[in-house]
């Protein structure tokens, strides 16, 4: 049977099966009357011929496809007819539809979509537990190198971190978020190079690292123009000079939201920062860990075999041994990203489902209302012969026909808005993220756009066709009017209700106390953190530019501090109990004197820092958590923090978030 004569047999027009048709009866005739030998006989014996040819049609003709296809013809005439139900419907469920599919493009992204990275598949991040149970993080730099140097699970083990630096290009200097990586880097993790090549082995020596850049492309794009010259030119990057050895392939920018705009060998970040002191302390931290699992090597056996170097490393620094986690390379996988995700899409994606409801409620409105402009058309064709269920398969099929011109657009919709929406919310974190409609995204948003058609269609469908039989139609029609204006209306006030609740939190949260006076507080960044100076260097200018600024009227204080509380910036060291021996790890900041005082934190015990005590390294001043965890009977002024002296003990303060955890 050719395609041809296929598709007229589902049409019902084929030639050929109508002449074999005619001929298989004709035959089947002339054998019974051979056989009764009376014409009588033999009609009697036949039937009516009308209803065995039907009959013979529907079994060789793949009845149910032909009657689809009946169906879809009809419904688009019948769409296109009433062009003001379709565009009304359709637009309602696009309304929902779109809102999910967006949300549903984000949620995919961020949970399943890997980096771009090479053969994400057979990537690990991996993260040790710092701090309280279930709180992740990577390796301090030492522990990293070990792990690195000994570990056999791993084809390769890179790590990386950020930093700003200040790079001058000629007459220009601008400034901008560097990745200081390891060395076997882009061997590990990259998927190529639009110029030149990744780092050197000699870059990984951290006394004397190989002065090597790698540019991101989009850098090289709008800062060097996509100049090929680029190769072998040297930059000032916070007054030292290195030189660009290749530029990443497009598109990469490694695992992290943020896209940097270069990456240097990570022993730089020590020269940029001197007094930081990465690679020679267990005590900063801490690194983004990813790995490349042998083919052989499964994550449990990976995990153990970290958890084994971890006892032996930290049993040379009198340590307890970590805990290991190894995920995939997305951002919801990370434990860190996930408890600060998770929330948030759990409430949008319970606010797009009740959208998409009342969507579906007031095309189910439209629907029945148009069903029952059509109920003289539906009981004309029930006269004929056409029984509840055909009915019933016609309506949903017209609506199947709408929900997918409203799922189409949907789709554009969510290709189109979903990198936009989060990029809105998110900002420079989203910078690397490439929301894309994968089979995951086409397959949700089919599953939605069917269910969407059965739930605004099926019960008017259902209640028009079994109306037609009995007298009491209109009233089944108005009840079920009824009932959906009320979900209608009790989805409207559930979204009213939670959007309140919203508004409420916020000003909730606005009353929070973060424990410091912010109303009359302007921050000022100076952005010496970029400009490669040490404190040393930095305290005149910092001194000028709090003379300046103390001299407009209206300045009552000035201080500066390594950390802005609540300003998405944290350090955090690891101290031990004094008491327990236990390791902590404890936020910390460099701050001038006046710090207190300006934020007006109160004092509970000691002294604030003086002008005379900016330069020492040996006094600290602690809040209250920390006094109370290391000496809860004890008078903490005078006590050991490291190699630092209490001072005194101020108020506690939110430092990362109002809902705290800041350790």
């Amino acid at each position: 049977m050719n395609w041809r004569n296929f598709i007229n047999r589902l049409r019902g027009k084929s030639t050929t099966f109508e002449e074999d048709l005619a001929e298989e009866l004709e035959f089947h005739r002339a054998m019974t009357e051979v056989k009764l030998g009376d014409s009588a006989a033999v009609r009697r014996a036949i039937g009516n011929s009308t209803l065995a040819i039907e009959q013979a049609r529907d079994a060789w003709a793949f009845v149910w496809l032909r009657d689809f296809a009946m169906d879809v013809r009809y419904g688009l005439r019948a769409l296109a007819a009433n062009k003001t139900f379709t565009l009304a419907t359709a637009g309602a469920l696009t309304l929902g539809l779109g809102v999910t599919g967006v949300v549903f493009s984000i949620f995919n992204t961020l949970l399943f979509a890997p980096w771009n990275i090479r053969d994400a598949g057979s990537v690990v991040q991996v993260l040790a537990e710092r701090g309280a149970p279930g709180r992740y993080s990577g390796f301090v730099w030492p522990e990293f190198f070990y792990m690195r140097d000994n570990a056999q699970s791993f084809t390769g083990m890179t790590a990386f971190d950020t930093t700003g630096i200040r790079v001058t290009q000629g007459d220009t200097m601008w400034t901008a978020m560097a990745n200081v990586v390891v060395e076997n880097y882009f061997d590990v993790l990259g998927t190529g190079f639009a110029l030149g090549r990744g780092f050197s082995p000699s870059s990984g020596d951290y006394k004397n690292p190989a002065p090597e850049i790698v540019l991101h492309f989009d850098t090289w794009m709008t800062r060097f123009g996509g100049d090929q010259s680029v190769l072998g030119r040297w930059l000032d990057l916070n007054g030292h000079r290195l030189q660009v050895v290749g530029v990443a392939a497009q598109g990469f920018s490694g695992p992290s939201p943020r896209s940097p705009a270069l990456w240097v060998p990570a022993p730089w970040r020590q020269i940029f920062h001197p007094e930081a002191g990465e690679f020679n302390t267990p005590n900063r931290c801490c690194n983004e860990v990813f790995a490349r699992l042998k083919p052989s090597v499964d994550r449990k056996n990976a995990t153990a075999e970290l958890a084994t170097l971890s006892a032996r490393y930290r049993e040379t620094i009198n340590r307890k041994p970590d805990k290991f986690l190894l995920v995939d390379p997305t951002v919801m996988a990370n434990p860190r990203f996930f408890s600060q995700a998770a929330p948030i899409l759990a409430a949008v994606s319970v606010a797009a489902l009740l959208v998409l409801l009342l969507a579906c409620a007031n095309a189910a409105n439209l629907q029945l209302a148009r069903a029952m402009s059509r109920r003289h058309e539906i009981a004309v064709r029930a006269s004929l012969g056409a029984g509840t269920g055909r009915i019933l398969r016609q309506l949903i099929t017209e609506s199947l026909l709408v929900a997918a011109l409203a799922g189409g657009a949907s789709l554009l919709i969510s290709a189109w808005l979903a990198g936009y929406v989060f990029g809105s919310i998110a900002g420079a974190e989203a910078g690397s993220l490439r929301f894309s409609l994968d089979w995951r995204v086409l397959a949700g948003i089919l599953a939605l756009t069917l269910a969407a058609a059965l739930l605004s269609d099926l019960a008017p469908a259902w209640t028009l066709s079994k109306g037609l039989h009995t007298p009491t139609r209109a009233t089944q029609s108005g009840r079920l009017r009824g009932v959906l204006l009320g979900v209608q209306v009790a989805l409207c006030t559930t979204l009213v209700s939670g959007s309140s609740l919203l508004v409420r939190a916020l000003q909730e949260a606005r009353q929070i106390s973060p424990g410091f006076a912010f109303e009359d507080v302007v921050r000022l960044d100076p952005r010496l953190d970029s400009s490669g100076a040490n404190t040393a260097q930095a305290q005149p200018v910092l001194g000028a530019l709090a003379e300046r600024i103390s001299a407009i009227p209206g300045v009552k204080r000035i201080a500066h501090s390594s950390v802005v509380p609540l300003g998405n910036s944290f350090n955090a060291t690891m101290l031990s109990n004094p008491r327990t021996q236990a390791q902590t790890r404890v936020g910390f900041a460099d701050v001038s004197a006046n710090f207190h005082q300006t934020l007006r934190i109160p004092l509970r015990a000691g002294r604030y820092f003086e002008t005379a005590d900016e330069t020492r390294k040996d006094i600290v001043i602690i809040d209250e958590a920390l006094a109370k965890q290391f000496w809860p009977d004890e008078n903490p002024i005078g006590q050991k923090v490291g190699e630092a002296t209490v001072i005194g003990v101020v108020s506690s303060i939110h430092i990362r978030g109002l809902a705290g955890g800041d350790v």
